[in-house]
C-alpha cells in the first residue's frame, strides 16, 4: 500500500513539475508575441505621430490662408442691400406660387422681393443670382416653375398679363 501511495505521489509530482514546464515556456511565448505586438504597435505610432505633425503644418497652413482671405474681404468694401418699405396691403402672398412656402417668402420678403411682378419678370441672370442666396434650395426656382407661376397669380389677381 505505501508503494501505491508513493507512486501516486511520484506521478503527482511529476504532473506538477511538467506542468510547472510547460507553463514556463507557454508564458515566455506569450510574453514574447506580447513584446512583439508593444514593438508594432509602437512604430505604428511613432508614423501616426508623424501624420499628424504633417497634418498640423497642413492646418496651420490654410488658417494663415484664412486669415489673410478674412483680411482682404475686410478691406473690400461692400454694398449694402437696401430692402424697400413696402407697405403690407402692397405685397403679394409669395405662398400662392407653387414651391414657396413661409420660409421661402420670409427669406424672398427680406431680400426686397415683395411682389408676383417682381418674380414674373426675372430673367435668367436675375434667376441664378437669386438661386445662390436662396441657399439650400438651388435650382428651385426653375423647377417648381416660380416665373409662370408668378405671372399666371400677377394675372389673376391684377387681370394684367407680363410678359
Amino acid at each position: 500500500m505505501t508503494y501505491l501511495i508513493t507512486q501516486i505521489i511520484l506521478c503527482l509530482l511529476a504532473a506538477f513539475i511538467l506542468g510547472f514546464i510547460i507553463g514556463y515556456f507557454w508564458s515566455k511565448a506569450r510574453y514574447e508575441r506580447d513584446e512583439k505586438d508593444r514593438n508594432i504597435s509602437k512604430a505604428n505610432l511613432y508614423s501616426l505621430e508623424e501624420e499628424i505633425q504633417a497634418y498640423r503644418i497642413k492646418v496651420d497652413s490654410l488658417t494663415s490662408d484664412l486669415e489673410d482671405c478674412r483680411k482682404s474681404l475686410k478691406a473690400t468694401p461692400v454694398a449694402a442691400v437696401v430692402v424697400p418699405d413696402v407697405e403690407e396691403d402692397e405685397r403679394d402672398d409669395l405662398k400662392k406660387i407653387w414651391g414657396i412656402g413661409k420660409v421661402l417668402e420670409k427669406r424672398l420678403n427680406d431680400m426686397g422681393i415683395f411682389r408676383f411682378s417682381q418674380i414674373a419678370t426675372m430673367d435668367d441672370k436675375d434667376i441664378d443670382e437669386l438661386s445662390g442666396k436662396i441657399g439650400e434650395f438651388p435650382g428651385r426656382i426653375r423647377r417648381d416653375g416660380w416665373v409662370i407661376g408668378a405671372r399666371d397669380h400677377f394675372h389673376k389677381k391684377y387681370g394684367k398679363e407680363i410678359k
